[in-house]
């Protein structure tokens, strides 16, 4: 099951990240929007400056996401996921995106340096940084 182990007593929260000085916390309040931060758990140097890092995105195709779960006997339904482009040299900062998954099933993706949303295939394999499910 999809965040199955997912729990409160989790021993990661008491971890710090390597190049961070906050806390790894994991929150498991329910509410109308439950949003999953996809990250496999290694973080590494973007640049020469190790005060920046950049956390390793998980890969996967938008077809291969669960289109409902339950969590806290809530069902929550897949609306959209936060994608992000690592940067491609040292003095690029990344860039980030919105895919959003539409009525009639198909997915729309939303860039800031486009005019407009276009279409995606759900094949496609993105960097998913976050996944939004909402009631």
């Amino acid at each position: 099951m999809f965040l199955q182990g997912f729990s409160k007593n989790d021993p990661e929260i008491s971890k710090k990240g390597p190049l961070c000085s906050g806390r790894k916390t994991k929150v498991s309040t329910a509410g109308p929007h439950l949003i999953v931060e996809m990250v496999s758990g290694s973080e590494r140097p973007h640049s020469e400056n190790p005060e920046y890092g950049v956390q390793e995105a998980v890969v996967c195709s938008l077809d291969s996401l669960p289109r409902r779960i339950t969590f806290k006997n809530e069902t929550f339904y897949l609306r959209g996921v936060v994608a992000f482009r690592p940067p491609t040299r040292d003095s690029s900062i990344g860039h980030y995106t919105a895919l959003c998954l539409r009525s009639d099933l198909s997915w729309e993706i939303y860039d800031d340096l486009r005019e407009r949303a276009s279409h995606i295939n759900d094949k496609v394999d993105v960097n998913i940084h976050l996944i939004i499910f909402t009631v």
